[in-house]
């Protein structure tokens, strides 16, 4: 039963409080039994010893449990609702500030309130910011975040991160030194061979459909891992063998690209990760028939 019903009970009616009561009935049959015990242990109830179950004092046990039952089920909510509202408002932490970012408003003014800094209306349709992330390094918050733009992620231009930076800066605690970073998404290139069944005819979209999947998988901000790519390839059916002979990732260029190889892992720069247009898979991935 869900505990958050039960703060309906004001509107309730006599048939709702006994669904309530039924659906329940293991939770508080527990609880009468420890009532019962207590009560039967007690010599000064020795008189209260009626077996029936419509007895008045059986009825009490009944109507007790009951209230004791609910009566806990609205602290244990009570308890998670603060939980919630704690984690929420605890300031000074990298994960307010990624919370924060992705309540950026663009075009909307903030308004203070008790000392409290914010939008005064929610406008769901002017929130731009789709990924954000925080890290700490050397007495700075880095935060890097990205909009989607046709399900794809893309940086800020170059007026929505000042606007961005003036949000960030006036709901920020006092004294904390914020960095911003929004940029194209980095860039891989690979050279891999694909050892595979010939009876599949379609293993040329299927791989490069896992490749894709995979980078877009990546937790925003997270890490490229090479065996986890080498995973999504030997997961697509008919595919028996793979060899990844280049793998090297270079942040966004306009002219001349930066490429590191990737022996283990990349952490990427901008947040997220693409393949390089200037190597698309149709020119880098060679298809083997595995014989």
């Amino acid at each position: 039963m869900d505990a958050a019903a039960i703060y309906k009970s004001a509107n309730w009616k006599y048939e709702d409080y006994k669904k309530l009561a039924i659906e329940s009935k293991d939770d508080i049959q527990s609880i009468r039994a420890e009532i019962y015990n207590e009560v039967s242990s007690d010599a000064n109830l020795s008189a209260l010893n009626s077996p029936s179950r419509v007895s008045i004092w059986q009825l009490l046990l009944d109507l007790v449990a009951f209230i004791l039952w609910i009566n806990q089920a609205q602290w244990e909510l009570y308890k998670l609702e603060l939980e919630q509202l704690a984690a929420n408002a605890i300031p000074h932490t990298a994960l307010w500030y990624a919370n924060k970012a992705k309540e950026f408003q663009l075009g909307d003014l903030l308004s203070a309130n008790n000392g409290v800094v914010a939008y005064p209306v929610i406008n769901l349709n002017n929130r731009i910011i789709k990924q954000a992330s925080v890290r700490e390094a050397g007495g700075k918050l880095f935060i890097k975040v990205a909009k989607e733009v046709a399900g794809n992620l893309q940086p800020l231009t170059t007026a929505e991160l000042s606007s961005f930076r003036g949000y960030m800066n006036n709901i920020s605690d006092a004294g904390v030194q914020l960095e911003f970073i929004t940029a194209n998404a980095d860039l891989l290139k690979l050279q891999v061979d694909i050892y595979y069944d010939a009876i599949n005819s379609n293993i040329s979209s299927q791989v490069y459909a896992a490749i894709n999947a995979y980078l877009q998988g990546l937790p925003f901000d997270g890490v490229f891992r090479k065996i986890g790519l080498m995973d999504s390839l030997q997961a697509v059916a008919g595919v028996r063998d793979v060899k990844i002979a280049v793998c090297e990732a270079t942040i966004a260029y306009t002219s001349t690209p930066q490429y590191v190889p990737i022996d283990v892992f990349y952490d990427t720069v901008a947040g997220y990760l693409r393949i390089d247009p200037a190597f698309p898979l149709s020119g880098s991935v060679n298809f083997i028939p595995y014989v």
